[in-house]
């Protein structure tokens, strides 16, 4: 964390998981909400960031505003980056926080410790952040409060700070398709977040589930799933590991829902969607097969959105499966939109030996 001077408004702390976003900026606008959104996107779209100060409602409003018209902040000069660029722009829209409050909001009714939410201490300095990661929080809070229900589960899930959040419960329908490869098999969850995918693997039969998580709030948070889910018994191993780093056995089953955006994660809970230059499912690939017991198998939730961006998400992985041996014996797959990128992707969950 480091602390910038605004004119008008004094010292600002920037929080080190946004700190790429706010590098790349062309400076800082101060914007009353009494402005236009069309101002507001046109300065978001010469990479400004902008502090609205002034009524929290017609922030919010703002915000749903630069959302609808998003698409309209990535770079077209640059298919490439275009992603990247478009959520860099969008997160450059802040409200300037002190603790949980917003001193330059006057009618905020809202009362939330979002603090711990974050990724950092904020000690006690005023700080920047993105009305979308706000906003984000805010929603966090309530699934965590109210637990998520997913269909294929017979209980309810919650949520921890910076844990990623299954949104798509289509995805566990997935796996259930091959519940003949997982039923009394021992099976090892890579990335297992809320521990959907352990629970669901209990309840389809495995012999022996142990799932692992290079986020500690995630294996807290799947180690408290667990337990509400009754299959503490079967799951009885959820540890912090990167990858395979503190992985001592091998399994018949690896199931890994890998995070397939192109992309430099910010936050931990980025970590689950962006896999910069695909480095992370590259290093599963040539680890895995060392923890597969003889006839294993793999299960990897992919998706294609990378490689309709231009990124070629799909050739990758194609390709650093024929460098260890591995081919793809079966799949199957949705169509959907993505919730991040409003662009509609083919999700994967591959089958490979």
């Amino acid at each position: 964390m480091k602390t910038i001077h605004i004119n008008h408004i004094g010292d600002v702390a920037l929080l080190d998981e946004f700190g790429g976003i706010y590098a790349g900026s062309n400076g800082i606008e101060i914007c009353h909400t009494s402005s236009k959104p069309s101002e507001i996107l046109a300065k978001l779209k010469t990479d400004h960031v902008v502090i609205l100060y002034g009524d929290y409602l017609h922030a919010q409003y703002i915000l749903y505003y630069v959302q609808r018209f998003e698409n309209e902040l990535a770079d077209k000069s640059n298919p490439a980056d275009s992603v990247e660029s478009k959520r860099n722009r969008l997160y450059r829209l802040n409200y300037i926080a002190y603790q949980s409050t917003f001193p330059m909001f006057g009618d905020i009714t809202e009362n939330h410790m979002f603090q711990e939410w974050l990724s950092e201490n904020t000690q006690d300095y005023r700080y920047l952040i993105p009305a979308r990661r706000y906003n984000r929080i805010l929603t966090d809070i309530k699934r965590a409060q109210d637990g998520i229900s997913i269909d294929a589960l017979n209980s309810k899930i919650h949520i921890r700070p910076q844990v990623y959040v299954p949104f798509d419960k289509s995805v566990p329908a997935m796996f259930m398709q091959f519940s003949d490869l997982i039923k009394d098999k021992t099976v090892l969850e890579i990335g297992t977040g809320t521990g959907v995918i352990a629970i669901l693997a209990a309840q389809m039969g495995a012999k022996s589930v142990s799932a692992c998580d290079i986020n500690e709030n995630a294996v807290d948070c799947a180690k408290n799933n667990i337990r509400i889910s009754g299959f503490d018994h079967i799951v009885s191993e959820v540890v912090y590991s990167d990858l395979f780093d503190n992985i001592k056995s091998t399994y018949d089953v690896i199931t890994f829902n890998a995070p397939w955006v192109q992309g430099k994660p910010q936050t931990l809970y980025d970590l689950a969607i962006y896999d910069e230059n695909y480095m992370l499912v590259n290093r599963f690939m040539e680890q895995a097969p060392k923890y597969l017991n003889s006839e294993g198998i793999i299960l990897l939730q992919y998706s294609d959105i990378s490689q309709k961006n231009g990124d070629g998400s799909i050739d990758n992985l194609n390709s650093i499966l024929k460098q260890n041996g591995l081919y793809i014996s079966d799949s199957t797959s949705i169509l959907r939109k993505n919730r991040l990128f409003g662009l509609m992707e083919r999700v994967f969950v591959f089958v490979i030996k």
